[in-house]
This record gives structure tokens, C-alpha cells and sequence, in this order.
């Protein structure tokens, strides 16, 4: 990849300063949490925006207000808490409220942070992965917090000079269990680990001829089988969705793919649904659990899926897309949006978030061209609109989002984005899970 970036140094830097670094405002992910039935958070490249009514009016947390860097990944842990967790450069943060954010202390503190999952039935467990500088040289490793992501201790595991681990979790029927996901080299070896006993011990499979040389992340659990799993493969050809009956001891490819997979779902039929880079979708049937698939006519760029109540989430490409987040009630036959990012109302009402976040929002309205909502709180403190019941249900199936790997060059004034604005569409880095950048500075 660096041997061929200077013939095309010109034009990436140029794509660049259309928002930050090459990247266009995007979506990457749906957080649903089941006992909060109006809320609804979009992970994005530029921060967090979420909603509380249903839908009627939506609020952005930008990046600074966790991180003085940037962030990658975001999580969030099961009920009552709903705490929220953010995977940045500086650190794994979490917050109760997605206004104050804190983090995490211990090893992991240490350490440039990878990944993250909460435990879905033991609010006080998190694990996470991080690299820690050793004498010996970096070390990928797995971290365990028993207090909710206040603290780490020292690694469960460190992997070998070579490899890297790339993904873990826990299965939510199973909360002893653990799976994680690593590769080595430059052919990408791919390797399987799995613990019956929290970590403490790991079988490794690196038998693994079904996916070839590929960066092998967990896509889902099985939440109704802790010993089914689906993984996603990326290899040189493109990415491919795996599975396994048997924790990871034999693995079928139901799925093989030609560019990169965007969006997954695994819902509560048992309908397993992907979206890819291409706009095309692919469905099971329902009951299937993703042995086989067809065609899914969607008509828009997934970014993320997510169900609650039986309905269907999706989020897609924020740029000409006829929705940014929606809902369908017809099994995705037609969806109903409910955000455009033009409706963005500013940054969530709470002194930190407005205090980071509102000096850079006038530059975010302009690049997304922002007009407001007409449900938007008034200047006097009254508001318009709202239906904090538009979204009835509790969360079921499990999905995740998936996107690529982030890069930081500060942004320019909106004059400049809005006449490059076409050099950044398309633009691509090399895989990870979390979406690519637009970093948003006064």
C-alpha cells in the first residue's frame, strides 16, 4: 500500500481536505437500547447522534467531548445502566448519561486500545482489547474490567510477537464463554480462540481452510446458541461471511462476497441479513440462520442494521441516500426515515457536551448543510413536536456494523469541503470495524 500511495498523493491529500481526512460524513452503527423504547444512537465518523422521542429530534456528542483524539468504536452495555463505552486513541471510555465521559483505569491504560464488549448479562464485565509498548516489543492483549470499565487488570492474554488480536465477545447465554479472533503476518493467518472458564484459558484453532488467508473478525454470537458463530473474513478477493455450529471447530462460507460487508443481522426469526459496499443486500430465509442466501433489494448503501420490537433499523451512506437512519415494519421491504443529518438540532444540552462540541458544530452545519428540524427545541426553550412513543418494543437479535480504519488530518473551513466535496466520496482505507474519520475542529 505505501509503495503505491506517492502517484496518488496529490489527489488523496486533496480528497483530504474536504472534511478532515478523506472521509465523508458516514454512518457505522445502531445502538437500541431494549428499556428505552424513543431512544435511538448512531455511531458515526464524526461522533455519536442520537435521539430520545422516537425520532423527532436528534443531538450530536462530537468526538472532543470523549476523547481529545479520535474515536472508533462505540458500545453499549445491557439494562438498567445502558452504559455507553467509546474505543478512542486515548483510551476505552464509558458514560451513564453520553454527556460525561470517563476512562478507563488500570493495565489497559497503558495500552492503545483495539476493541471492546460489555458482557449482555453482567453489567459490571467488559472486555477489551489493547497493544501495550513492551522491552520485548508490542504485545496485542485481552483485557478484563469487573467494575463496569472503571478498571482493567493486568492482560488474561498476550498473543505472540506476530499476531494481532482483532475481536472479542462474550455470548449472552453464556457468560463464562469467550471468543476472540487474531491474525499473523502479512498473509493473515487466521485464528480462533475460545475460553470456557472467562478467559482464563484458551483453545487456539488455526485450522481454518474454509475462510483462507483473511483478518477474521466476530460478527455475532448466537443469542440463543453460544456454540453458533458468524465471522466475517476479509481476504484479498473480498470479504465472506462464515459460520459455525460448533464453536469454531468446523466452519461452512454460506456467503463469499467480491467488496467489503457493511451491515449484518442476525434477527429474531433467525433471518440473517448483510449488506456490502455495492448497495446490494442478501437475506436467509427466515429460520435459516444464514445457511444460505438470496437477494435483498434495499435500494440504499447499508451501514447498520439493528431490530427492536420485531421492527427493522437500518442505517445508510450519509450521502445521497434517501434516509440516514430508518425504520421498516414489512421486513425491509420499505422504510420509513426517520434522520436525515440536515436535521440535526446541535449538541446534546448538557454543559460538557456543549461545551466541546458547540464551537465546532457551525462548522459541521456546513459541511452537512444543517438547517434544523422543524421538532427542534426553540432559542426560548420551548420545543415543537416529539412522539416519545414512536418506538415501541424490545430489542431482539444481535447485529453489528462495519466499516474502516481511521486516519487524522485536521479540517479545513466549510468553503473549502463544500468545493472538494465530490474528491471524498468513495474515498477508502484498509479494513477495521470502525468507521473512517471526518474529524470536526473549529
Amino acid at each position: 500500500m505505501r509503495a503505491r500511495l506517492g502517484a496518488a498523493l496529490p489527489l488523496l491529500l486533496l480528497s483530504r481536505l474536504a472534511l478532515g481526512d478523506g472521509a465523508f460524513p458516514d454512518s457505522s452503527g445502531l445502538l437500541l437500547p431494549p428499556d428505552r423504547p424513543g431512544e435511538i444512537l448512531l455511531a458515526t465518523n464524526f461522533g455519536l447522534v442520537l435521539t430520545r422521542d422516537g425520532g423527532a429530534t436528534w443531538f450530536w456528542v462530537c468526538e472532543a467531548a470523549i476523547d481529545p483524539g479520535l474515536v472508533f468504536l462505540y458500545q453499549q452495555g445491557p439494562p438498567p445502566g445502558d452504559r455507553l463505552y467509546a474505543v478512542a486513541t486515548h483510551g476505552v471510555y464509558r458514560s451513564d448519561d453520553a454527556c460525561t465521559w470517563t476512562a478507563a483505569g488500570g493495565a489497559l491504560a497503558g495500552a492503545t486500545p483495539t476493541d471492546a464488549f460489555p458482557s449482555a448479562s453482567e453489567a459490571s464485565r467488559v472486555l477489551a482489547l489493547g497493544i501495550r509498548q513492551l522491552d520485548a516489543g508490542a504485545r496485542s492483549g485481552l483485557f478484563a474490567s469487573d467494575d463496569g470499565g472503571g478498571t482493567f487488570g493486568e492482560p488474561l492474554r498476550e498473543e505472540p510477537d506476530d499476531r494481532q488480536l482483532a475481536s472479542v465477545e462474550i455470548p449472552r447465554t453464556a457468560p463464562d464463554v469467550v471468543y476472540a479472533t487474531s491474525y499473523a503476518g502479512a498473509d493473515l493467518h487466521p485464528y480462533l480462540l475460545r475460553s470456557a472458564d472467562r478467559g482464563l484459558h484458551f483453545d487456539v484453532v488455526d485450522e481454518l481452510a474454509a475462510v483462507g488467508p483473511a483478518a477474521l473478525r466476530i460478527a455475532a454470537v448466537d443469542p440463543d446458541d453460544p456454540r453458533r458463530l458468524y465471522l466475517r473474513a476479509q481476504g484479498a478477493g473480498g470479504d465472506a461471511l462464515a459460520l459455525s455450529d460448533d464453536g469454531g471447530d468446523t466452519l461452512s462460507v454460506p456467503l463469499r462476497l467480491t467488496t467489503r460487508m457493511t451491515a449484518f443481522l442476525r434477527r429474531a426469526d433467525r433471518t440473517v441479513l448483510v449488506g456490502d459496499a455495492s448497495g446490494a443486500g442478501h437475506r436467509s430465509a427466515p429460520g435459516d440462520g444464514g445457511r444460505a442466501f438470496g437477494p435483498w433489494t434495499v435500494g440504499v448503501h447499508l451501514r447498520a442494521l439493528g431490530e427492536r420490537g420485531g421492527r427493522l433499523y437500518a442505517a445508510a451512506a450519509s450521502v445521497g441516500e434517501p434516509f440516514t437512519v430508518a425504520v421498516s415494519d414489512d421486513e425491509g421491504g420499505h422504510f420509513q426515515p426517520l434522520l436525515q443529518l440536515a436535521d440535526l438540532c446541535g449538541p446534546l444540552p448538557c454543559p460538557a457536551v456543549q461545551a466541546a462540541c458547540g464551537p465546532r458544530f457551525p462548522v459541521l452545519a456546513a459541511q452537512l448543510g444543517i438547517h434544523g428540524s422543524a421538532a427542534c427545541p426553540r432559542p426560548d426553550g420551548g420545543a415543537s413536536g416529539g412522539d416519545g412513543g414512536r418506538d415501541p418494543g424490545s430489542a431482539t437479535g444481535c447485529g453489528c456494523a462495519l466499516g474502516d480504519r481511521p486516519t487524522s488530518i485536521p479540517a479545513p473551513g466549510a468553503a473549502i469541503a463544500g468545493l472538494l466535496i465530490a474528491l471524498a466520496i468513495g474515498r477508502r482505507h484498509p479494513f477495521r470495524k470502525a468507521p473512517r474519520r471526518c474529524s470536526i475542529r473549529p
